[in-house]
């Protein structure tokens, strides 16, 4: 199929027309018909016997006859009158502002196709790039695919932002800012009760950790002051111990969570600093969804039970509900 589209126009008719010779169950019908063009080839109007005749109406559906002679397309593809040029060469493709992809149409069918293994469109030619869009359709072989085939068509290399984004599952992300370590995770959600210190506290790494920017140390800590709690700068000595063996990376696979006992069981992860799995029915979405999280911190506010959690699927802190966190179901555990 792809070399088919490969060639000029009026090759791919004269194959349209073999095709259309060999349709016939009948070796005199597909005789008939090989000669019919046989003799277009050498005379644009020959005369016609009435059996030929009645094969013209294919023709004319072709839009190469138009009832009393060949049409303009008909001479070219008969080899009577010369092909137009050939079509310029499609445009180099685009990544735009808003971190979508722009395909020229009409475009190189064989890139075109092979594009939509990885993308989906939004818009005749128009595919996003965000994370969702690169995350649903990749294939188990990773990005390298998609980076070589854009790295090929388009006009500038494709940005190295974009390669982190399509190699986020090996990607090691850099978060700027401060570590404030806590002497204990009760300190951290007593300061978190207040509003002003939750929105510069939100976020969490560990029980007792939490990352602010260095314009939110600064807001920090006159508010902490106010509260006889000082922020204090942690010498961390340099390591003077070589380590004489590489150790190959344990990665212990997530637990199933009970139904009925859900926030003992949470605790204990955030004790172990172990990651578990549950289905979570978010209020924007029509049914639950699995979600691979590391749980961080439980607090109430008011009535409800919060989890503050790692959430691997979207590689970002998420908060959760307690009330909307069904349970697991005990012979179908999701990994």
């Amino acid at each position: 199929m792809f070399l088919w589209l490969r060639l000029p126009p009026e090759r791919q008719w004269q194959s349209v027309l073999y095709a259309w010779s060999l349709i016939p169950r009948h070796a005199a019908a597909r005789k008939r018909r090989r000669k019919l063009i046989a003799r277009f080839r050498k005379d644009p109007a020959p005369p016609l016997s009435a059996a030929e005749r009645r094969e013209l109406p294919a023709w004319r559906y072709l839009g190469l006859w138009d009832g009393n002679a060949l049409t303009p397309l008909g001479r070219i593809v008969c080899g009577h009158d010369p092909a137009p040029p050939p079509p310029e060469p499609p445009a180099p493709w685009e990544i735009r502002q808003d971190d979508t992809l722009c395909v020229p149409l009409p475009a190189d069918w064989e890139s075109l196709w092979q594009v939509e293994r990885f993308l989906e469109p939004r818009s005749p030619g128009i595919y996003p790039l965000d994370a969702r869009a690169l995350g649903s359709r990749l294939p188990p072989e990773g990005a390298a695919p998609l980076w070589e085939l854009l790295t090929r068509n388009l006009a500038q290399p494709p940005p190295s932002a974009l390669r982190a984004r399509l190699e986020s599952r090996h990607a090691i992300h850099i978060l700027p800012g401060v570590v404030l370590a806590f002497p204990d995770s009760h300190l951290l959600r007593r300061l978190r009760r207040t509003a002003s210190l939750r929105k510069r506290l939100h976020r969490i790494i560990s029980p007792r950790h939490v990352l602010v920017t260095p314009e939110e140390r600064r807001q920090l800590e006159p508010l902490l002051a106010r509260r006889g709690i000082w922020l204090r700068e942690s010498a961390v000595p340099p390591s003077t111990v070589r380590p004489r063996r590489k150790w190959k990376t344990y990665h212990p696979l997530a637990l199933p969570l009970p139904g009925e006992d859900l926030t003992t069981a949470l605790q204990a992860a955030i004790t172990r600093q172990s990651a578990v799995e549950f289905r979570y029915q978010a209020s924007d979405r029509d049914a639950p969804e699995w979600r691979h999280v590391t749980p961080l911190l439980l607090e109430q506010r008011g009535a409800h039970t919060y989890l503050t959690a790692y959430c691997h699927d979207r590689s970002a802190n998420r908060l959760f509900r307690l009330d909307r966190i069904l349970p697991a179901p005990t012979t179908n555990i999701h990994e």
